[in-house]
């Protein structure tokens, strides 16, 4: 299990009654999560404190966001967001 350890955090962000949430989504996440008593989210100070500590987070979109450009079609699948 310590071999498979990843120091890649992937989330969702969710709006929820103008509440922002931030969905763990790969083992790690989860992991991390566990460790906030009675939550299954995290809050962007878990997040400050989880980048503070070399975790690398990625977010994951709700859905694909696609555009074209020059007869091309793009898809942005992830991206990063610094939570400072």
């Amino acid at each position: 299990m310590i071999e498979d350890y990843q120091m890649t955090v992937e989330i969702k962000i969710r709006e929820t009654y103008g509440v922002t949430r931030f969905y763990p989504i790969n083992e790690t996440a989860e992991m991390l999560t566990s460790l906030t008593p009675n939550r299954k989210t995290l809050t962007a100070r878990n997040l400050r404190t989880i980048e503070d500590l070399g975790y690398e987070i990625t977010v994951l979109p709700e859905k694909p966001v696609t555009w074209r450009s020059a007869g091309k079609t793009f898809t942005q699948q992830t991206y990063k967001r610094t939570f400072k």
